[in-house]
């Protein structure tokens, strides 16, 4: 069959039959959408998670070079109540022996449940609405107390700037002074000498620290967001070093030009101990330096519980000194191991993971207690940036929300909130299934409703003689394909930005919000099977003169959708 439109309400059923729901009273976020042919089945391999489980995926052995599923979803959210999607004459959604209809809405429940019928309700803090609006704040998904946060720890950043993009891991800058001068204290395993507010062209925006010296480590947190000075003297620092404990004291120094380290161990004298590299757990069997009871030095390898034989010496013993009740070993060695047992350290790496292990006695054996931590290389001689590792836990789900390069789009620019775990307000985030969207002191009514989705198609046998097949393109103004085919290279599962409030006093005229990207058609198409993939939109089918345009609708989610 050639679907040519069709519509869709949203009803209760009552004794007098369907009565249509307001949508204040009941609210469709958005919606999923497909008719299954016969010939088709579905797949054990699931695709993209936009936030409800992931999208289903099919196969089909036979049927006709047609659609044998078929996907609507033109505006597929509180607009689209009501409202006749139809096709211009002569264009159609062909589906192959439709069978079974397959469905799944994000329906958000606002209906009073003082059961008066006015539109109203409890809100939670973060809603957005002002007092007296026409509709609920629940509808914008707000993030409620109910809702545990949890950020990615802090980790250094050598050159440039927190938040740039480029080689290396992400990072974001850290958000305020206290929470610069606290990562520093956790990165470096000691408190600062001396902590500062500033506002300074000369230093890098946000956190950052001076290389250590007999007198400590100045941390700085920079309020001068425009500043253009980095950290670091060069995109790869000569000579950088860190330290760190856990059970062992280790501090390491790498010259990237020389090749070499010099590394550092202390611990309790009279029983051994060791420190293997590149692992977190001795059952990752790494490379590891060993000091017996005596002040020995050989190369094993950890397991679980022992150590193994020595390996060919790479190491030169500097020093080897007992004081205060402690054994200090310094020794050095190239940066590239001896053989492939012997750990290679690179030049580059910013931090060194490490796992300790000391035994109960003074011979080589089973060790009693093991420890994991990492190392944090920071470059001498210049600054280090102090930033934040990208994402967390948003109501105890990994969320890290990544908002494309311009020209994508400019978020990024303006920082919008929903870049950011930390300063996401809300969204499908804080809107999950089964969520809800009061805070955590706020009791839950009772009241449960109970609405309908009513299909209407219009359709009629297709004929590729005198029809022409239209296809689905979506495009996300956050930079990125929101609803193509399986494997565009555009594709997110976060597709969502924030319209941050106007000013207090800003006359309506000017309470503008601007969002820009930049993209292409090809940007939301990727080969594909027309049979199988109900978002198909294959490149090698269009014709030179390209795609002509046929319907086209945006969403929005507060007074601008309704």
């Amino acid at each position: 069959m050639a679907v040519t439109g069709y519509e869709v309400a949203v009803v209760r059923k009552t004794p007098r039959g369907d009565e249509s729901v307001p949508c204040y009273e009941s609210y469709n976020h958005h919606y999923v959408a497909l008719i299954k042919g016969r010939h088709a089945s579905q797949s054990k391999a699931l695709g993209l998670d936009m936030g409800h489980g992931p999208m289903p995926m099919f196969h089909a052995v036979d049927g006709p070079e047609v659609p044998q599923v078929q996907e609507f979803s033109e505006h597929n959210g509180n607009e689209h109540r009501q409202t006749f999607h139809g096709f211009p004459k002569g264009y159609v959604q062909p589906i192959a022996s439709p069978e079974s209809f397959l469905f799944n809405p994000m329906q958000i429940n606002l209906r009073n449940p003082d059961g008066s019928g006015r539109r109203g309700g409890p809100l939670p803090r973060a809603s957005a609405a002002p007092p007296g609006a026409a509709y609920s704040g629940l509808l914008e998904c707000p993030c409620t107390t109910r809702i545990e946060r949890v950020l990615n720890g802090p980790i250094v950043k050598e050159s440039g700037r927190c938040g740039d993009r480029g080689a290396g891991p992400r990072t974001l800058p850290v958000a305020d002074a206290a929470a610069c001068f606290a990562a520093a204290a956790e990165l470096f395993n000691a408190s600062a000498a001396h902590t500062a507010t500033v506002s300074d062209g000369r230093l890098p925006p946000g956190c950052s620290a001076s290389a250590p010296s007999s007198a400590g480590r100045e941390v700085v947190f920079n309020t001068l967001e425009s500043s253009q000075a980095t950290c670091g003297a060069s995109p790869a620092p000569a000579l950088t070093a860190g330290r760190r404990s856990a059970l062992v004291a280790l501090d390491l120094q790498v010259d990237a030009v020389g090749g070499t380290m010099r590394i550092a161990l202390r611990a309790g004298h009279g029983a051994w101990f060791g420190v293997g590299f590149g692992a977190s757990t001795p059952g990752q069997q790494p490379y590891a330096i060993v000091v017996d009871g005596e002040g020995r030095v050989s190369e094993r390898r950890l397991s679980n519980r022992t150590v193994g034989a020595s390996l060919a010496p790479s190491v030169e013993v500097l020093s080897s000194v007992v004081e205060g009740g402690e054994r200090s070993v310094v020794l050095t060695r190239r940066l590239r191991g001896r053989s492939p047992a012997h750990f290679d350290f690179s030049a580059g790496v910013t931090s060194v993971p490490f796992v300790s292990v000391l035994g109960a006695g003074p011979a080589v054996g089973a060790y009693s207690r093991h420890a994991s931590d990492a190392v944090a290389l920071r470059a001498i001689g210049g600054r280090t940036c102090v930033c934040r590792k990208p994402g967390g836990m948003l109501g105890g789900a990994p969320f890290d929300p990544v908002c494309p390069d311009w020209p994508r789009s400019d978020l990024l620019q303006t920082r919008n909130p929903s870049c950011d775990i930390a300063t996401y307000v809300g969204g499908m985030q804080c809107c999950r299934d089964g969520m809800h969207l009061l805070d955590a002191d706020q009791e839950v009514p009772p009241f449960v409703d109970e609405v309908f989705f009513k299909w209407r198609f219009y359709f009629t046998e297709y004929d590729p003689k005198v029809q022409t097949p239209t296809m689905h393109l979506e495009w996300a103004l956050n930079g990125c394909d929101s609803g193509g085919p399986a494997g565009v290279a555009a594709a997110c599962s976060i597709i969502e930005y924030d319209v941050p409030r106007a000013p207090p006093g800003t006359p309506p005229e000017a309470a503008v919000h601007t969002i820009t990207s930049h993209f292409q058609v090809q940007d939301m198409m990727s080969p594909c099977s027309v049979r199988t993939d109900p978002y198909c939109a294959d490149p090698s089918k269009v014709i030179a003169a390209g795609v002509k345009l046929i319907m086209a609708g945006g969403g929005i989610h507060s007074t601008g959708g309704l």
